[in-house]
């Protein structure tokens, strides 16, 4: 396995099942993190993430763990999804829609529709890309 491209502390908030809840910790080395400029963790205070484990009974509510993409090309995957797609909707909605004569206002209006059109078809296909996108946790040792 490739190591992964992107780690970040965090704390176990619960477990259910084969997973584990953690809410990840934003720290002073998000800014000279490279792909800072993408991650939303970074961005907030308070992110919690889901991770799939068959060790999920093991994890205990307040243990620090870090979670990590398990490969790197998960990582151009998840950007891709989340930043480039929704902004190609955007700005090919946008230019063919002014383009075709419509108005500003409404052309404005239609892009930012299909972009949440876009998020809405993500939102369905939530579990299909679960399956896909793997977080992997492991506990941190101090």
């Amino acid at each position: 396995m490739e190591s992964a491209g992107i780690r970040h502390c965090g704390e176990v908030i619960r477990t259910e099942g084969s997973t584990v809840y953690v809410r990840m910790k934003v720290e002073s080395a998000c800014s000279a993190c490279h792909a800072r400029g993408v991650c939303g963790v970074g961005e907030s205070a308070d992110k919690v993430v889901e991770v799939e484990t068959p060790d999920a009974a093991s994890y205990r509510a307040g243990e620090e763990v870090v979670v990590s993409l398990q490969r790197k090309s998960m990582v151009a995957e998840s950007v891709l999804l989340a930043y480039a797609a929704p902004f190609f909707v955007l700005m090919v909605l946008l230019v063919s829609l002014l383009a075709a004569g419509a108005g500003e206002g409404a052309a404005a209006l239609s892009a930012i529709g299909g972009v949440l059109l876009y998020y809405g078809v993500l939102y369905l296909l939530r579990d299909k890309l679960r399956k896909e996108i793997k977080f992997t946790i492991t506990k941190q040792t101090k």
